[in-house]
């Protein structure tokens, strides 16, 4: 019983991150083919992370504070903070959905939305399996000139 549970939990290890690693390729792929736009990108997904972080800051600045007895906590930094960081998010969600279609648009925020709350909630550790999932889904390609000339 315990080798089948081995062989089940190292069938989910590696079978969950390499069916997302697949899936967000080929959702990359199709982007580029119908509207000529990489919506899963490195840079977008480094972004995200980085608005995801001064959100949640923010939010966590606001409340130690509270939590440690100094008043109602900092409310002008923790404000700007999370303010800054939704406003990097809105500011993708807008660039996906300018360049795609509505429903590739929400596809795309979804996934940039949904990898910066589970690196804040479970840790560095998902973080980089995250990071190294997109990284690898969103790596360029060499193109080459067929007829040039």
């Amino acid at each position: 019983m315990l080798v089948l549970q081995v062989v089940a939990f190292l069938g989910v290890a590696i079978g969950v991150p390499y069916g997302a690693y697949r899936l967000l390729k080929a959702f990359n792929k199709r982007c580029q083919f119908l509207f000529g736009y990489s919506a899963l990108t490195v840079p977008k997904v480094v972004l995200m992370s980085l608005a995801a972080a001064l959100a949640y800051g923010g939010y966590a600045w606001g409340g130690v504070a509270e939590r440690l007895g100094m008043g109602g906590g900092d409310s002008l930094n923790s404000t700007a903070l999370w303010v800054f960081g939704g406003a990097i998010i809105l500011g993708l969600a807008y660039q996906n959905y300018r360049r795609t279609n509505l429903l590739f648009g929400t596809a795309a925020t979804l996934v940039h939305v949904g990898f910066a709350p589970l690196a804040l909630q479970f840790g560095v550790l998902l973080a980089v399996i995250a990071f190294v999932v997109v990284m690898f889904a969103a790596m360029p390609r060499p193109v080459y000139v067929i007829n040039a000339g």
